[in-house]
This record gives C-alpha cells, sequence and structure tokens, in this order.
C-alpha cells in the first residue's frame, strides 16, 4: 500500500482480499482502522519525530487522508488550501 501509495481502505476490497487469500490462505487481512494508529504512529517513531514537539500532518482534502489521521491521533492536521 505505501509503495503504491494505495489508501488504507485498500484492505477492505473483495479483489484485495481475493488476491491475498490466494496467495496466503491463512494469512488475516488487518482491517483499515488496524493501520491507521498502528502504521502511521510507528512511522512517527521509526523517522524519530516526537509528537508533542509540535508536528503537523499536511493532506491534501481526501477524506481517506481525513480519517487516517484523525484515527491516528496525530495533530495538528492542516489541509491544503489549494485543493478545496
Amino acid at each position: 500500500m505505501a509503495k503504491d501509495l494505495r489508501p488504507f481502505s485498500v484492505v477492505d476490497n473483495s479483489g484485495f482480499r481475493r488476491l491475498v487469500n490466494t496467495l496466503e490462505p491463512k494469512y488475516a487481512i488487518p482491517s483499515r482502522p488496524y493501520f491507521s494508529p498502528t502504521v502511521l504512529k510507528s512511522a512517527v517513531l521509526e523517522w524519530g519525530l516526537d509528537n508533542n514537539q509540535g508536528i503537523a500532518v499536511v493532506t491534501d482534502n481526501a477524506r481517506n487522508m481525513d480519517v487516517a489521521v484523525r484515527e491516528a491521533g496525530l495533530s495538528p492536521h492542516i489541509k491544503c488550501f489549494a485543493h478545496t
């Protein structure tokens, strides 16, 4: 998902689930809400960023970006004013 810049919601798509199940039937695909708090927060830690020092998340105005940032508990979330 990250390499192809796909939204976290791709894990809920039936085609994606069928593909993964074909490749590895025993793998349990995590739900979309799993990724926002775990993946984004782990990226913040991995990159050595401290959310208490005023990290701002800047994204476009896509709904999936808003949901991901909110679920990860990251703030402030600044939406691009040029893409409203």
